[in-house]
């Protein structure tokens, strides 16, 4: 568990420095993928959230209300990133932001209503694990 914890940690603040980065180049500089530009916000603040409230969940799991405090720091990002942008020739624009808290809202809430399964999953495969290594360790040679 804590090397996914950790590759989790990693990912993420890759990740996120890649987004910095590729959201504060010129225009000029970016490929154009064939994809509207909001649906490319929503899908990158989308993977961002979904990375981040994996990385909170394994990190600190009794975090009450993740996912507001997902939304929040995707939101709080987003305005951040949208409001810097001018300073590198790119343009503030509140539909981006508004894509940003779209993508970021739909990750945290699937991840929310996935959360209780995967962890009635896990516990499930703990008590497996512990019957099987009971009853081995009880059986005759």
């Amino acid at each position: 568990m804590h090397h996914l914890r950790r590759a989790c940690l990693v990912f993420v603040v890759v990740y996120w420095a890649f987004l910095l980065t590729m959201t504060h180049l010129p225009p000029k500089h970016l490929p154009d993928i064939g994809v509207n530009d909001k649906f490319e916000h929503v899908g990158a603040y989308g993977l961002l959230a979904g990375a981040l409230f994996v990385t909170i969940w394994l990190w600190r799991p009794g975090v009450n209300h993740l996912w507001l405090v997902v939304l929040a720091v995707g939101m709080a990002y987003g305005a951040f990133d949208e409001r810097t942008q001018p300073m590198f020739g790119r343009s503030c624009d509140f539909g981006d932001w508004m894509a940003d808290t779209i993508g970021t809202a739909i990750a945290a809430g699937i991840l929310t209503l996935l959360k209780p399964w995967v962890e009635r999953r896990w516990a499930l495969g703990g008590a497996r694990a512990d019957r099987s290594t009971a009853a081995s360790a009880s059986a005759p040679l």
